[in-house]
């Protein structure tokens, strides 16, 4: 309950899949103000990877499931920067993607 006292997102009217990929068993979401990005391969990590962000600019790790103290392997940096970067296509011209 503290993310969505800091975030208000739990009853926020914006929510949409960004990206499914049962491939590479990836999923990005958008909840009101923040951007979930999982990962749910067993035995990948996707340094580098680029996901679609509603909005340009820079993003945060607000919550880390992989940290060593949620028992997970500690890949993604504490504090690191996203910044979006643009990725306009036919579809979507303004398109932006944060890597």
């Amino acid at each position: 309950m503290a993310a969505d006292d800091a975030y208000a997102f739990i009853a926020h009217p914006t929510q949409w899949v960004t990206l499914a990929d049962d491939g590479r068993q990836l999923l990005v979401a958008e909840r009101g103000p923040l951007l979930f990005v999982f990962n749910f391969s067993p035995d990948k990590d996707y340094e580098g990877l680029e996901v679609p962000a509603p909005r340009p600019g820079k993003y945060l790790v607000a919550l880390d499931s992989d940290a060593r103290a949620h028992g997970g392997e500690g890949r993604v940096g504490a504090g690191a920067e996203h910044f979006t970067a643009p990725a306009a296509t036919a579809e979507d011209a303004g398109a932006q993607f944060c890597g």
